[in-house]
């Protein structure tokens, strides 16, 4: 566990100093609070994965929102569900439309008629773009603030001193 919250960790640092834009990073993140926020094993976080890997985005920033996201996706869970239970229930109007949808061939894989995985899906969308502005925001003042103290953290000059880090650095593309 200590080595995977390390790597982890880790991981999130050297996406910080990546060379990936601001942008790039929090169209990572808001993409990966979707994954996050909604059940996993839909078929609608496959597209987002598929988005993820196909689009110039930052990965690191969506896996990490994603992680973080989901350990607090159980408070927005009351929320969601009443939004899907009323988008599938109390939405007379929608009915025809969820019928419709329902009974073609892909769409039932979507458990779009799940009050949970529709209600977080659209609370999800709804955030999309507070956490794009919210990472952006995150990284630029990372970047102009912590980013020389995070590099004298004595942690970090150890592992930056060893031969194993200076050729890691090396590979990677974060040598100075």
């Amino acid at each position: 566990m200590f080595f995977f919250l390390t790597k982890f960790i880790t991981n999130i640092i050297k996406e910080l100093h990546s060379k990936a834009s601001p942008a790039q990073m929090g169209c990572g993140a808001a993409l990966g609070a979707i994954v996050g926020l909604t059940p996993f094993w839909c078929l609608h976080n496959l597209v987002i994965l598929l988005i993820i890997m196909l689009v110039n985005v930052s990965s690191g920033a969506a896996a990490f929102a994603a992680v973080i996201f989901s350990l607090i996706a159980f408070l927005f869970d009351p929320l969601a569900n009443a939004i899907g239970y009323w988008l599938l229930a109390d939405v007379k109007a929608l009915e025809p439309f969820w019928t419709r949808i329902y009974n073609m061939p892909v769409i039932p894989l979507t458990k779009f008629n799940n009050t949970l995985v529709l209600g977080s899906l659209v609370l999800s969308l709804i955030l999309f773009y507070p956490v794009y502005l919210l990472a952006i925001y995150g990284v630029k003042q990372y970047r102009a603030h912590l980013r020389e103290k995070i590099e004298k953290i004595k942690f970090f000059r150890i592992l930056n001193a060893t031969k194993f880090a200076q050729w890691y650095l090396q590979v990677s593309g974060l040598a100075k």
